[in-house]
């Protein structure tokens, strides 16, 4: 059974009005989000008060509205809401839940890997330590297409279990996607659940639902198992604290091509490779060297201008850390000895590298 619950979504919040919930909603059409009965309904039957979910999230008064419900009561009230009800859950079918501690350990496995191929291994191996209960996880590839599923070990035919399962996929799916910085493009979607409570298709993992008996699934052209993993040690501290509900709390996942290329470079460098020229970074981003160029021209930059920023910053981080000597930062960056550095550093700064020690 999947633990990781989450909804992806724009703007929500609950208001009471005249002693029942109200969802409020923002461009609801394209994000995951349950129907309002639905939720509404689930927390009930699980005996969880919109008393006890303001409470448990820090929120004094329940009497909410858009405008002042912060982006962490945000992310508060959907992590109490979908933990409780994956608690109760766990319950009823007698099996573990997974803790916070575990995913965030999984977050920093996932960090290390070079593409998606290998994030999506180190997430069924994950999932396979822990031991059963936790539900079967795999990647099939078959023809061009890749097939990410999540079968369940016992079956719960309750509408807590049909909300939940969606909610997973949509958290593994959003993950994904941040560890790439793009919106993995889906081509169709499993659900083992009645039509009725299907609401995962028409949100941001847009795409044609095949109802099945045996699982969970997403599928997605191939090609993308070769995307590489953009972030990096660096982006834990700003979803760490509510992880992953922090991480779904947008409409897009999509970083900017600059944006990638600057995260790609910073995350290779935290994974003791070199940082990548043009052409490497045109096709790990696949794109060729001609239109990577291109569309930076249009934007008024350059490769190497991006490349010497983030270097940087990361060679300014660990000069001021202390953690590395001046010659091997000089060939973590590249360099071939550390006088280039040097000549490099002062070109870029005015200063010379010993100057940013602590």
């Amino acid at each position: 059974m999947v633990t990781i619950v989450l909804s992806l979504l724009a703007v929500l919040c609950f208001l009471e009005v005249g002693g029942t919930i109200t969802l409020i909603m923002n461009n609801v059409s394209k994000l995951n989000l349950p129907p309002f009965s639905l939720l509404l309904s689930v927390l009930k039957d699980s005996g969880f008060t919109q008393e006890q979910v303001c409470k448990a999230a820090g929120i004094s008064n329940p009497a909410l509205n858009e405008e002042t419900l912060s982006f962490f009561s945000l992310a508060r009230i959907y992590q109490i809401s979908l933990t409780q009800l994956e608690l109760n859950l766990a319950q009823i079918e007698a099996r573990p839940v997974v803790g916070k501690k575990s995913y965030e350990m999984l977050l920093k496995c996932t960090l290390h890997c070079r593409n998606l191929a290998e994030v999506f291994d180190e997430v069924c191996y994950f999932y396979e330590m822990l031991g059963a209960g936790r539900g079967i996880f795999s990647l099939n590839s078959d023809n061009g297409i890749a097939t990410f599923k999540i079968k369940r070990e016992q079956d719960t035919p309750l509408p807590v279990t049909y909300l939940l399962m969606q909610a997973g996929l949509a958290a593994h799916y959003s993950l994904i996607s941040w560890l790439i910085g793009r919106n993995l493009e889906i081509k169709t979607i499993d659900l083992s659940c009645p039509t009725e409570f299907e609401y995962i298709a028409g949100g941001i993992i847009n795409a044609p639902v095949n109802y099945v008996t045996d699982g969970y699934a997403f599928s997605f052209d191939s090609a993308w198992l070769e995307y590489p993993v953009i972030r990096s040690s660096s982006d834990l501290a700003s979803v760490l604290p509510l992880f992953p509900f922090d991480l779904m709390l947008n409409q897009t996942l999509n970083e900017g091509l600059v944006q990638r290329i600057r995260l790609l470079i910073a995350s290779m460098l935290s994974k003791d490779q070199l940082p990548p020229d043009l052409q490497s970074t045109a096709t790990l981003l696949n794109l060729g060297a001609s239109t990577l160029r291109r569309h930076l021209q249009k934007e008024q930059l350059s490769f190497q201008k991006i490349k010497e920023e983030v270097l940087v910053e990361i060679a300014t981080n660990w000069l001021r850390e202390g953690n590395f000597d001046i010659e091997e930062i000089a060939l973590k960056l590249g360099f071939s000895e550390a006088r280039s550095f040097r000549r490099a550093f002062k070109r870029w700064t005015g200063k010379n590298p010993s100057s940013m020690r602590s």
